[in-house]
């Protein structure tokens, strides 16, 4: 097998430069050179080129060709007598190993069946439906190949690939296509998007899937890179991959767009990025038109693709070049292809604007489906591809998509009918009418019993997220006067409760509600985006690692609904471990060292400096975006309003309870209090502190043109304000007789806070190492005195904020450490109340005082106590009034309309 090489050399040479006045009529020849000889014939002239990049290492394409052609060898041998065109079942995952032997089958000329790795269910179907004389599959970290059938079928000499068409609906109805439908299929791909072997792709799709199977296809036939990975886009360790294989092509389908849309810069983890593919489902035309302006800013082409499985996939694609309006169209046939406008009769519509059925003809339209073994035998290929979709044309000669003439939608890729979701129910005794769009699938059932679990399940067969999926329990079905189910009734109905009815309350969203003192998030919103705190997101992440799931990198950022459907890692739960960041130890130990400071004559002064700090790292971190976006007030108040709500309802208390509280604590200026007779509520100086620092750091972004460049330059902002506030607090020091250590001045503390905010935006190296030494300049120079502690803790504290410390526990530990996490602002807010009643009992009544040890142990678990009763309280209270005044909003807008 080895010995057939094609004739015509290899599709692209290597090395290609190729003048692009020439591309054109080039591309055509190879099209016309690969329908005589299949680019799987041909991938030995790359020689030492790389193929494929794996766990394994780099394997190069005279390799892989020998492995091919070994695993054929290999196989040969174990077939009985009479088997000489074997069936082989493959299990298709990002492996090497499943690559070379679906690469052997096309050599060797045997057809295959691909179905999804980790879907045994759908195997065991494909297996009893068609009979494979061969199963190839990972068993554990071991890839077998299992003689399962030995009697030969009968199938057509150009069958090649069989696809299922609707992922794991429970139909074994399957695409049968050709060795002319791939070969020239991704010859036309290439061509339209103009790839050299110099570029390389990456498994951002499963190969099952006709879509990635197309990317598998162009790679070996232009004699690029692949670089396997089973990372999401949302892991560093993708994005890694794809750097170091220096990744050009990167396809998606929609709901991946939503993930990279959330990146500032496309090409931020991807600088190689020359391609952006897109197909599996239409892409939100708001969405489209911001990845052009990203391609013309960032010098990558978007390409919009529209194809099905029938057709081995591509029918269409719109160039990077076409006007702006036309993003809301599929664009043209690929080239070779042809596509047209049927009425119902089929006859042509050549009048623009009139919508008909859309028609496919080319040499990649399928030989037809299967449905038993013998339906494998029939040849030919079906003259015109009916898509099922109705489109109109456009006077540019571009192609729109207006309807759908089938019951079935499609979602990440898969096309998923309708009536057969209903019938896999229907088998499973359950009662349920189906209806969707390209965004849900929407499910209706009339016996809430049901109802239980089925989410779950629809997810987990159809391989859709927790929020493509609603179910919905109705008094009866609708019909239409003939009696049949009325669907656009359903839809409509679908579309109203999705507006009023909140998602189940359970797992996983119920942490999430909790954590967002939220009873009904906003699931298409991030937690950056609800407002979520410092302890909030520790309490969220170490759930995540609790619950067995893998928690992708800047998951603050996606949407609460991707975070809902993660799936656990095949890890044991026993050998998780998870990490933990210093600074919420360090957040821990400072409220141990205030409480410290105050019931005892222990130096232990620093925490409230170093909450300082971390006050400015909070902002950045998860208020940065929406002050960027210019939302201050939304900003300010994510920060301020729960920490505001506690000091206020201490300061009511301390009012009532021992007398007036004076002015400037109520108007939060009491950090400038001196020389007055001592109260306990001197300790809150740190909340006026924040406040000021939160106002100063936030109302640059309302002069637009000052926000636009912060939002560029956010390490130079905050670098510049600590080089202000250096001189700022010297002058203080001279002129105005500031005292060395005076951090409770706004200038102080601002000070601080700059630290934290340039902590979080400090990336490079030299600019981690120029934060560091000014923090230990200012901090050990500036403002030196007799409490080393504080200067510990900024120091510590910063240094570990910048380098972004961690380290590892078991989950039981992680999460101990989250929870007291979760305490520290009750701990903080009551502990003066835990100091005042235990040195009543320690000092005023003790014969002889309690030591010091006992004073600090006797407040820090009062202080607990109070804390763990205090916020599942306030937890109920803001969850319940965020519920009534959502729902007293929506009332008071239906009234108004």
């Amino acid at each position: 097998m080895r010995n057939a090489l094609t004739k015509f050399g290899p599709i692209y040479p290597v090395p290609t430069r190729l003048n692009l006045l020439s591309f054109s009529g080039f591309c055509v020849e190879r099209r016309q050179q690969m329908a005589a000889e299949p680019f799987w014939r041909a991938v030995d002239v790359f020689g030492d080129k790389i193929a494929l990049t794996g766990d394994d290492g780099d394997l190069t394409y005279s390799a892989l060709a020998e492995r091919a052609d070994r695993f054929v060898a290999s196989t040969l041998e174990s077939l009985p007598d009479g088997v000489l065109r074997p069936l082989l079942l493959i299990e298709a995952s990002n492996h090497i190993a499943p690559i070379t032997a679906y690469l052997g089958a096309l050599r060797a000329h045997w057809p295959v069946i691909l179905t999804e790795h980790g879907a045994p269910e759908k195997t065991d179907r494909l297996q009893s439906a068609f009979r494979p004389n061969l199963m190839a599959r990972f068993s554990g970290s071991d890839w077998t190949v299992k003689l399962v059938n030995t009697e030969a079928l009968e199938m057509a000499p150009e069958l090649a690939v069989m696809l299922s068409t609707s992922g794991s609906t429970g139909s074994e109805k399957l695409v049968r296509l050709s060795h002319r439908n791939l070969a020239s299929n991704a010859a036309a791909i290439i061509e339209y998007l103009g790839l050299t072997s110099e570029d390389g792709a990456i498994t951002s799709l499963p190969w099952h899937y006709s879509y990635g199977l197309s990317v598998l296809h162009m790679q070996l036939a232009v004699g690029g890179r692949l670089a396997l990975t089973d990372r999401p886009l949302t892991d560093r360790d993708f994005w890694t991959t794809a750097h170091r294989a220096g990744t050009t092509v990167l396809p998606l389908v929609p709901m991946q767009f939503d993930v990279l849309s959330r990146k500032e810069r496309t090409k931020a983890d991807l600088p190689s990025l020359k391609y952006l593919l897109q197909a599996g489902g239409k892409l939100d035309q708001n969405i489209a038109e911001a990845f052009f302006d990203r391609g013309d800013a960032e010098d990558f082409k978007l390409f919009l693709m529209y194809g099905q499985t029938e057709a081995a996939p591509r029918i269409s694609y719109l160039p990077p070049s076409a006007p702006r309006k036309a993003v809301d169209t599929i664009g043209r046939a690929i080239p070779g292809g042809h596509l047209r406008i049927v009425d119902q009769n089929g006859t042509e519509i050549t009048e623009f604007g009139t919508p008909g059925e859309l028609a496919y003809t080319g040499p990649n339209v399928m030989m037809g489906y299967a449905e038993t073994p013998e339906e494998l035998a029939e040849t030919g290929h079906l003259p015109e591809l009916l898509t099922g979709d109705f489109a109109e044309k456009t006077e540019d000669g571009f192609f729109r998509i207006v309807g759908r003439s089938k019951r079935f939608i499609k979602l990440n890729g898969l096309r998923i009918s309708l009536d057969q979701v209903e019938a896999n129910l229907r088998d499973a005794g359950i009662a349920a009418r189906v209806t969707g769009s390209d965004q849900r699938l929407d499910v209706f059932l009339t016996d809430k019993s049901m109802q239980t679990g089925l989410k779950d399940r629809l997810c987990r067969d159809l391989k859709l997220s927790f929020s493509q999926v609603s179910t919905q329990c109705i008094s009866e079905f609708p019909q239409l006067s003939s009696g049949k189910v009325d669907y656009r009734a359903l839809k409509k109905r679908s579309d109203e409760l999705a507006c009023e009815k909140p998602p189940a309350m359970d797992g996983l969203y119920s942490v999430l509600c909790a954590a967002l003192r939220t009873r009904e998030p906003d699931l298409s919103a991030s937690f950056r985006d609800h407002g979520g705190d410092s302890l909030a997101y520790l309490e969220v992440e170490l759930t995540l690692n609790e619950l067995g799931l893998e928690v992708p990198e800047n998951w603050e950022d996606l949407p609460l609904s991707f975070l809902l459907d993660l799936k656990p890692t095949p890890k044991q739960r026993n050998d998780i471990r998870q990490l933990v960041s210093v600074d919420l130890v360090l957040r821990i130990v400072a409220i141990a060292a205030v409480v410290a400071g105050h019931a005892t004559t222990w130096k232990t002064m620093g925490g409230a400096y170093f909450l300082l700090v971390l006050s400015g790292y909070s902002i950045a971190k998860f208020q940065g975006p929406t002050l960027f976006a210019r939302h201050v007030a939304r900003a300010v108040a994510n920060t301020l309003v729960r920490i505001l709500i506690w000091y206020y309802l201490v300061l009511l208390f301390v009012h009532i309870m021992s007398g007036a509280v004076p002015l400037y604590w109520w108007v939060l200026i009491g950090n400038y209090s001196q020389g007055e007779a001592f109260t306990k509520v001197e300790w809150f100086w740190y909340v006026p502190a924040m406040v000021q620092v939160t106002l100063m750091l936030s109302l640059p972004f309302m002069v637009q043109p000052v926000g636009t460049w912060i939002s560029r330059n956010p390490f130079c902002f905050g670098l510049s304000l600590l080089a202000a506030s250096i001189g700022y607090v010297t002058f203080l020091q001279v002129q105005m007789g500031l005292s060395a250590g005076d951090w409770r001045h706004t200038a102080g503390a601002l000070q601080l806070a700059f630290f934290g905010w340039c902590a979080y935006y400090a990336q490079k190296r030299a600019e981690k190492l120029a934060l560091v030494s000014a923090a230990l300049i200012i901090i050990w120079l500036q403002w030196y005195e007799n409490y080393p502690t504080i200067q510990a803790f900024i120091t510590f504290g910063t240094i570990s904020l910048v380098y972004g410390f961690q380290f590892k526990l078991r989950p039981r530990f992680a999460r101990m450490l989250a929870y007291a996490g979760t305490l520290t602002l009750p701990i903080y807010m009551l502990h003066v109340f835990a100091v005042a009643a235990v040195q009543r009992v320690g000092i005023a009544n003790a014969d002889p005082n309690w030591p010091n040890w006992l004073l600090f142990l006797s407040t820090l678990l009062l202080s607990i106590f109070a804390a763990m009763v205090a916020l599942p309280i306030e937890k109920r209270v803001v969850g319940a009034v965020a519920f009534s005044r959502k729902h007293a909003l929506a009332v008071w807008k239906k009234a108004a309309r």
